[in-house]
C-alpha cells in the first residue's frame, strides 16, 4: 500500500502567516513535516506565527520574498535545500510560480 503521509517531508508553503496558509503550516507542522513560510509583506504576521508556532522552530524556516520575481523564487528553494536538502511539496496558495 503506497504511503502518503506528509511526516519528514519539505513542503514549501506561500502565503503561510496568515489566514489559511498558517493553518495549512500549523497543521502539516504537527504531522511532522517540514515546513518553509513565505510571506511577502506583512513582517508583523511572521513574527506572530514564529512566536505561536516556536514549539515546531526546528522544523521551519520563514522566508520574506516575493513569489512573483523569479529571483525570489529561486532564492526561496535555494533556502529552502540547504536547511533541509530538498523539496517535496509546493502548496501555492498564492502561485505566480514559473517551474522550468
Amino acid at each position: 500500500m503506497q504511503d502518503y503521509s506528509i511526516k519528514n517531508k519539505v513542503m514549501i508553503i506561500t502565503g503561510a502567516t496568515r489566514g489559511m496558509g498558517l493553518a495549512t503550516s500549523q497543521q502539516v507542522l504537527s504531522m511532522g513535516a517540514q515546513v518553509v513560510m513565505v510571506y511577502v509583506r506583512d513582517e508583523a504576521a511572521a513574527n506572530k506565527a514564529a512566536t505561536a508556532l516556536s514549539g515546531f522552530k526546528e522544523h521551519m524556516l520563514i522566508i520574506k520574498a516575493d513569489i512573483t520575481q523569479a529571483e525570489d523564487q529561486q532564492r526561496i528553494v535555494d533556502e529552502t535545500i540547504n536547511r533541509f536538502n530538498r523539496v517535496d511539496v509546493l502548496f501555492g496558495r498564492q502561485n505566480p510560480w514559473q517551474i522550468n
